[in-house]
């Protein structure tokens, strides 16, 4: 059986639960779940949220939706180890492209960022992240987060696809035009 909707969440303990809606209100995620994650994933068959912690923008964690086309799933034996988001940037007529991996691995999370610039004939090179003003605050390229097993993000994918088992299937998957 396969239930879209928003989903509702609580937690026993009443000050996390407070905690929780706060978070759910300054993200709007009633808007996020209803017009980007839900038609984007029922479209294109899978993408993900993102957890992001900026306190110049925001006291609470910020999430995001990146859509199938900006994020990969990585696996092991079967099981989500990872999530890679990719976001674009321009500078000085130079394109570029941040993958952000969130992994778990040995029993930690990790963040970590690889910087890519396009060449001229569609090569690729690996840069620093200073390249881009905006990045240059990541100067670790590597957070590990100890004893937190968990991804920093959620996969999202409403119906299996036994063709491409690691990303879920599209409502038009099968039909003629």
């Amino acid at each position: 059986m396969n239930v879209v909707g928003v989903p509702t969440v609580n937690i026993e303990d009443e000050m996390l639960n407070e905690k929780l809606d706060k978070i759910i209100e300054a993200n709007d995620m009633t808007a996020i779940i209803n017009q980007e994650q839900m038609p984007l994933t029922l479209v294109e068959g899978w993408g993900a949220f993102k957890i992001n912690f900026d306190r110049e923008l925001s006291s609470h964690p910020l999430i995001q939706y990146y859509d199938a086309e900006n994020v990969d799933f990585v696996y092991k034996s079967g099981i989500l180890i990872g999530i890679i988001y990719k976001d674009y940037y321009q500078v000085k007529n130079r394109n570029y492209v941040l993958l952000e991996t969130r992994r778990i691995s040995k029993g930690n999370s990790l963040i970590e960022y690889d910087l890519f610039r396009y060449g001229k004939n569609n090569e690729i090179y690996q840069v620093e992240c200073d390249e881009v003003p905006e990045l240059a605050g990541l100067k670790d390229k590597n957070i590990i987060i100890p004893n937190f097993n968990k991804i920093l993000g959620v996969a999202s994918k409403f119906f299996f696809d036994p063709l491409a088992k690691e990303k879920g299937k599209s409502i038009y998957s099968g039909k003629i035009d």
